[in-house]
């Protein structure tokens, strides 16, 4: 049986880390018909190769987009990238990374406490922000969550800033960084802005001074929200006969207090208040 789809493919085989590379497909194979030779459809695929000399994937797989950045974690390993149609076929590029002599943080994202990415998160629940570096290791890095006040995109120094902790970079070139979204926490943001359903909220990771790095905003529900602006309390209406003196007679202040009083005392007792 012929072979149909991808049959050879170039890019950068020694890329430096942290930079993104850009693959292309130069040819087909000639038995592949024109109307699947789409490079919407190709799957490119990232192998690695093991300490038994054999290439496994790294699950890193994308249909249609051939865009890659190699990480810190990358270095010393070598890879294999594939470009196909219906299933890997063993052959591709080898690519080696090579290391960037420029420190610096790729990008910071947000996690839910499984590791799966997340973009609204409830009260009580773990915020995990992980930042990934280049040529950083070891080195200390502060993490800084802020409630966002300011309208449009990007940060600002006039947004509170709500909680602060630092992590150091491992061997893989990441730091984690994670904040308890606590009532104690969340109160210190609800200032000015306690009857919001939902507040958003993003992260910030520094290495140098006065240069951050922001994640994209995350949303915290407040199931609270419902409790800052209760209704006032209104006294029942008693019912009038329709037509009798007492419905045309306006109600005094003395009949209010004398038919009512006790009942706005227990209230007031209540809610902590003396009615005088």
């Amino acid at each position: 049986m012929s072979k149909k789809g991808v049959s050879v493919i170039s890019g950068n085989i020694s890329p430096v880390v942290g930079e993104k590379q850009i693959y292309h497909i130069i040819d087909w194979y000639p038995d592949t018909p024109k109307a699947e030779r789409n490079p919407a459809n190709v799957t490119w695929e990232l192998f690695r190769k093991r300490s038994n000399g054999k290439f496994t994937t790294t699950h890193v797989k994308k249909k249609g987009d051939s865009s890659f950045t190699f990480g810190e974690a990358s270095l010393g390993n070598t890879y294999r990238l594939e470009g196909y149609l219906h299933q890997p076929e063993g052959g591709g590029l080898i690519i080696t990374p090579k290391p960037n002599k420029i420190p610096q943080i790729s990008k910071v994202e947000l996690f839910y406490v499984d590791d799966t990415k997340g973009s609204t998160f409830s009260f009580m629940e773990k915020l995990r922000a992980r930042a990934y570096c280049i040529n950083m290791f070891n080195k200390e890095l502060v993490f800084t969550l802020w409630e966002d006040d300011f309208k449009g995109s990007g940060h600002s120094e006039s947004n509170k800033a709500i909680d602060v902790q630092k992590a150091r970079i491992n061997e893989n070139g990441v730091a984690v960084a994670e904040f308890m979204l606590t009532k104690a926490l969340m109160k210190k943001a609800l200032q000015g802005e306690a009857d919001s359903k939902q507040l958003e909220f993003y992260v910030t990771v520094e290495y140098y001074k006065n240069k951050k790095h922001a994640t994209e905003n995350a949303e915290i529900d407040n199931p609270y929200a419902k409790y800052y602006n209760p209704k006032p309390y209104e006294p029942p209406v008693i019912p009038k006969a329709k037509g009798s003196p007492a419905e045309q007679r306006p109600r005094s202040k003395k009949r209010r207090k004398g038919n009512f009083g006790c009942c706005y005392r227990q209230i007031d007792r209540f809610m902590g208040l003396e009615r005088k």
